[in-house]
Formats: structure tokens, C-alpha cells, sequence
């Protein structure tokens, strides 16, 4: 498969993936904002379409292996010649592995990119590619949800794959209990 070629299968399957989660993180526990990116400027093996590709990704989040091989199966059924090993990484030990097989040049290709510094730090490490041009329907994020894997200057490396509400509530009969007021 020509790079371009397996550009776009990683892409799809990163925008796929994005979907499912979307869709999953509706039912499910939330999971911390991240997005999935290959690493830039690795050459590719040439193939044919017909012949089999592996994609290996990556996340902090060692929970998720259930719902990850309920997604990829449905994914790997719609598309038979490519399969998708994930390979999460304890929450505690995933920046470390994460640099150490980036920088020995044995990343996976697709991983999920902290947001804000810890990702641009890898960016600028020159493990990602820029995507503003990869990615079409980038305009279709809010602003406020892709420049957490954004340059200053507007460079794009990363896309979200969930978001996370959070809200403060209280107990009102606790407030009148102690004669607490309500902030405004």
C-alpha cells in the first residue's frame, strides 16, 4: 500500500474510531479527551490493497480492552484485511513508554495524545504530523475542543475522541443546615 493509501486507512480509522467512541461515551463512563495520530514521516511498506495491514494503537486508559475489541471487531469485520491491535499502556507508566518507544522509533501508529503540553511536547519532538490538511472535516470540532491538540500558531496534531461535562452541584438542605449562601 502506497503511503498515501495507508495515510488514509489510518485516517479513517482514527475518524472511525472518533465515531464509535462518540457513540459509546454516551452509554459509558467518559474517557479523558485524547485523539489518535500516526507518527510522521515513517516510510510505509508497499502492498497491494488486498494484502493484510496491521495498526497498532495505544491509549492510558487499560480499561477500555473490552470496549476496544467490541469496536475493532465490527471495524475489522467492515474491512477483513486490516487488523487492529490495541496495546494500552497502565495510566501511570504511559508518558514514559510512550517517549521511550517513540524516541527508539518503535511507536505504534495510532496513540491517544494527552491534551495541551504533554501532547505539543511530543509534537514538537516530531512524532505527529500536522493534520490541517489531512483531516477535512477539522472545521466540524468546536474550537474550544481541537486547541487542546493545537499550536499557538494554529498547527493541528491531535483530535478529540470524547468530551467530558463536569458540573458542581450541591445539597440545599446542607447550605440552609449551616446558613451557607450560594456562590454567584
Amino acid at each position: 500500500m502506497k503511503k498515501s493509501l495507508l495515510w488514509l486507512v489510518v485516517v479513517l480509522l482514527s475518524v472511525s474510531m472518533i465515531t464509535a467512541f462518540s457513540l459509546a461515551g454516551c452509554k459509558e463512563e467518559a474517557a479523558a479527551p485524547a485523539e489518535e495520530v500516526a507518527p510522521a514521516e515513517e516510510a510505509a511498506e508497499e502492498v497491494s490493497e488486498e494484502e493484510p495491514v496491521t495498526i497498532t494503537l495505544t491509549s492510558w486508559r487499560t480499561e477500555d480492552i473490552e470496549r476496544m475489541n467490541r469496536i475493532n471487531a465490527v471495524f475489522m469485520e467492515e474491512n477483513p484485511n486490516i487488523t487492529v491491535d490495541f496495546q494500552p499502556i497502565k495510566d501511570t507508566e504511559y508518558d514514559a513508554q510512550l517517549t521511550s518507544s517513540l524516541e527508539t522509533g518503535v511507536g505504534v501508529d495510532i496513540i491517544w495524545l494527552r491534551s495541551y503540553d504533554p501532547g505539543e511536547i511530543i509534537y514538537n519532538g516530531g512524532y505527529l504530523s500536522e493534520l490541517n490538511d489531512v483531516i477535512d472535516t477539522l472545521t466540524d470540532f468546536p474550537a474550544a475542543a481541537i486547541n487542546a491538540w493545537a499550536t499557538d500558531d494554529g498547527v493541528i496534531y491531535g483530535v478529540p475522541i470524547a468530551g467530558v461535562t463536569h458540573g458542581v452541584f450541591y445539597i440545599e438542605s446542607i447550605f440552609d443546615k449551616y446558613g451557607l449562601e450560594e456562590p454567584e
